[in-house]
């Protein structure tokens, strides 16, 4: 019996073990196109004084990013050594603990993507603030959650140890206020700088400064410059293009001109009507 329990955790700080190596994978290709911006320094500030901290925000506006970001920095550019991604439960957390050893702990959207997909099981709420408890007191470890603002509000009124007085939540709210003119344009041409796009496709997305619709759009969101770059530069130009020509149409005939949008482009409904 003894040795089955050893063979399961041994599996199971295996697979720990694995997911963070396939994250840090992700997190080096993230560092070149990454934009430094005011919420790094902001979130930086608050982990540095307690050792933990909660990224929260709306969807799409970079919480992953900046928490990939500071994973990095604290790996590369200080004695932390040892990086744990946490994907499902703080148990994974727990496993993996190290006495003596300066480990970064990483759990992102550690409530769910959703009100249907809370990940809190029984009693992790207990087990997820005494490891804050644990982090914030130690010298040798740092943890980094991000979440959905509204989701953590939600499961905080439904969980009362997340709410206690016994537990502080440092948290660092990222909005859209650190994404700056400059910054949003850098963030558009790191994307296509280090895409595969070729210099023909490059250019003709610069024809009649079409970019300047999306830098400046009050939609703005680096989710979806990452999905567009990443899935096609041609189906950026065709959305870019088709709103180009549409919008002075728009603004006499707004209605009719969402019907035929959504009619002739559904694929790529959800950018067009952000950016439009």
């Amino acid at each position: 019996m003894a040795n089955k329990f050893k063979y399961f955790r041994q599996a199971f700080e295996s697979k720990i073990v694995n997911q963070s190596k396939i994250e840090v994978d992700r997190i080096k290709k993230l560092v070149p196109i990454y934009v430094m911006n005011s919420g790094f320094t902001n979130a930086q500030i608050i982990l540095n004084q307690h050792n933990f901290l909660i990224i929260s925000g709306i969807t799409g506006i970079g919480k992953s990013s900046l928490a990939r970001v500071l994973c990095y920095y604290y790996l590369t550019n200080t004695d932390f050594k040892e990086f744990v991604f946490i994907s499902n439960s703080i148990d994974e957390g727990y496993e993996l603990l190290k006495d003596g050893v300066k480990q970064v702990f990483f759990y992102d959207d550690f409530l769910g993507q959703s009100f249907d997909e809370r990940k809190l099981g029984r009693n992790e709420d207990k087990r997820l603030v005494q490891f804050i408890k644990y982090v914030t007191e130690s010298k040798d470890k740092l943890l980094i959650l991000t979440t959905r603002e509204y989701i953590l509000k939600d499961v905080q009124s439904n969980h009362e140890v997340l709410n206690s007085e016994n537990i502080n939540l440092y948290k660092y709210i990222l909005d859209l206020s650190v994404y700056t003119r400059k910054i949003r344009a850098l963030i558009l041409y790191n994307h296509l700088y280090f895409s595969s796009f070729n210099q023909q496709e490059l250019t003709a997305f610069t024809l009649r400064k079409n970019y300047n619709r999306i830098i400046n759009h009050k939609n703005y969101s680096p989710r979806i410059i990452e999905s567009i770059i990443v899935k096609s530069l041609l189906w950026l130009l065709v959305v870019v293009i088709y709103i180009t020509c549409l919008l002075k149409y728009w603004k006499t005939q707004w209605n009719f001109g969402r019907i035929h949008l959504m009619n002739k482009l559904r694929y790529i409904q959800n950018f067009c009507l952000l950016f439009c």
